[in-house]
């Protein structure tokens, strides 16, 4: 049966009455402007009702969060945005039957037959994200070393700062997601085509590779949810995981054969790990992104490259891998970790470093920073930080080989907690960088329906 309770993926959309009615009905500036007047009606109730019922904003708010089964203003939102979309389309096949003659009594019809075919043909997945685009170039060396502006730096360290922060996951998209289109929808991706729009993502749906592959990588390699054996053998199937090794030229997204064909067993995810970002080295990016001196001194490095800057260091290290990746909370290690690197950083500029203390008084650049980030971390939401089953024991970054001299994956030795899209579930943040002759990016993405996830509700979901 459909699980009404706050905080199930299925409450997003529990009003609709199905979503091949949003496919055919698309959102238009009409249906918005409807809803956000809707909205602001009800933020003036709640202030006249705190008035007088002497209670406060957010218990009236509350109030009407629980009467419409959502968990915040961003559901609230969606939810009035699907019902403007099921009374359109309602009204649309209402008035005009086949023949295109105004009838009455005609009613459109959508059967479960054809609504479970959807579903299960086309695994369709309704997801929103957050995009900061960069400069760095995914070709050539760009692809492992590349380079970063000062102000990409700063978008990326501010959108994982209000990620881990108590907002809505929503409500920052809307605010720095530089996908304008789908940041006016609080983050939900759309999909146009001839004319209609679509709130899933479809096998044909063409994305950039590393987005599609990212999420469909995750669900038949990652996901706790989809774990079960029988579940994970349907999954595999659908989506063709693991596929044959191939190039992204040639690709084709059209080809429903070949939608994963570049997810193999031989990957880091293909063998159940994924990418670890530490909080503590996301966060900085936005404060040292001007950094192209000596952090010592001040001093202009002579011949230094700007691969060398601070800010792509970061960048390559912990953002440029192009596979899954997750955000981690590493708060509990972070001053022993900083003191590490401190006392590097004396020995190279002959200070001899034992202490924060000694931090502070010969390297005040550095201690700067340390206080910045732990003054950060300390403003974390750390409910949305969450051990997630599969996921947070299997964690690799880059550690310096000294023996090889080289960069190399390692597994993190301990379970992390990570990044989860709210503190009432542990739905994680995806992360992915990709991008296309158009744009280069990462992308912060949150799966909303999962077509793999308990069938019954799934098939509930998109029909209701």
């Amino acid at each position: 049966l459909l699980d009404n309770s706050k905080g199930s993926a299925q409450a997003y959309f529990n009003v609709a009455k199905n979503i091949l009615a949003q496919l055919v009905t698309p959102k238009t500036d009409t249906m918005l402007s409807n809803v956000d007047t809707k909205i602001n009606d009800l933020k003036n109730t709640w202030k006249t009702n705190a008035r007088t019922n002497n209670t406060s904003y957010k218990e009236e708010q509350e109030k009407t969060f629980d009467s419409e089964n959502v968990e915040d203003l961003d559901e609230l939102r969606e939810k009035y945005i699907s019902q403007q979309q099921v009374e359109k389309n309602s009204q649309d096949f209402y008035e005009i039957n086949a023949n295109g003659v105004t009838d009455p009594s005609y009613t459109y019809y959508i059967s479960e037959q054809m609504t479970k075919d959807y579903v299960t043909n086309q695994a369709p997945y309704h997801v929103s994200h957050v995009l900061v685009k960069v400069d760095a170039s995914s070709d050539g060396e760009g692809y492992w070393n590349g380079k970063i502006t000062a102000d990409n730096a700063k978008k990326i360290g501010n959108a994982v700062r209000m990620l881990a922060s108590s907002d809505s996951f929503g409500s920052v998209a809307q605010l720095v997601s530089e996908d304008e289109g789908s940041a006016k929808m609080y983050g939900e991706l759309v999909t146009t085509t001839e004319g209609s729009q679509s709130v899933a993502m479809e096998k044909t749906t063409s994305y950039i590779n590393e987005f599609k592959l990212g999420l469909y990588a995750y669900e038949a390699y990652l996901n706790p949810k989809t774990k079960a054996a029988e579940v994970n053998t349907a999954v595999r199937a659908s989506l063709r995981v693991p596929g044959q090794a191939a190039a992204s030229s040639s690709f084709d997204y059209k080809n429903d054969t070949a939608v994963s064909e570049l997810i193999t067993d031989g990957t880091l995810v293909g063998k159940n790990g994924a990418f670890g970002i530490p909080l503590s080295k996301a966060i900085p990016l936005g404060y040292i992104a001007d950094v192209e001196k000596n952090i010592v001194d001040g001093s202009k490095v002579d011949y230094a490259s700007e691969t060398q800057y601070p800010r792509n260091i970061l960048f390559n290290n912990y953002f440029n891998y192009h596979g899954v990746n997750f955000l981690y909370d590493d708060s509990d290690t972070y001053e022993a970790e900083f003191l590490k690197d401190a006392i590097e950083v004396g020995a190279h500029s002959g200070e001899t470093i034992l202490t924060l203390n000694d931090v502070k008084n010969k390297l005040p650049s550095k201690y700067a920073e340390y206080e910045y980030v732990k003054g950060q971390l300390s403003k974390i939401d750390a409910g949305k930080f969450k051990t997630v089953e599969g996921i947070s024991d299997n964690l690799y970054n880059y550690n310096f080989d000294a023996i090889t001299k080289k960069s190399v994956l390692t597994k993190i030795p301990t379970s992390k907690k990570i990044l989860v899209e709210k503190d009432t579930d542990t739905n994680p943040v995806i992360i992915v960088r990709g991008g296309s002759s158009g744009y280069q990016g990462i992308h912060f993405i949150v799966v909303n329906n999962d077509p793999f996830v308990n069938s019954q509700n799934t098939y509930q979901y998109y029909r209701t």
